[in-house]
């Protein structure tokens, strides 16, 4: 699905620039409900942190997400 506005990378750029962290399960839900592929909606993630943030937090991130993928499953 093609989407209009910001790319990920810019934004995740201006969150760093402030010191903000990005909401990132509520994005996951978020476009898991707009219709987004979970697999294509993770790359894309995946790609804009390794960018932005950098393979160490790109590892780091993929862990918490794990634990709190596990632990919001019934």
């Amino acid at each position: 699905m093609d989407t209009h506005g910001l790319p990920l990378e810019i934004i995740l750029t201006i969150f760093e620039q402030r010191n903000l962290v990005p909401d990132w399960l509520g994005f996951i839900e978020s476009a898991k409900t707009s219709g987004w592929n979970p697999k294509g909606t993770r790359s894309k993630l995946e790609t804009a942190i390794l960018d932005v943030y950098g393979s160490e937090y790109l590892v780091e991130w993929k862990k918490r997400l794990e634990l709190c993928e596990k632990s919001l499953s019934p």
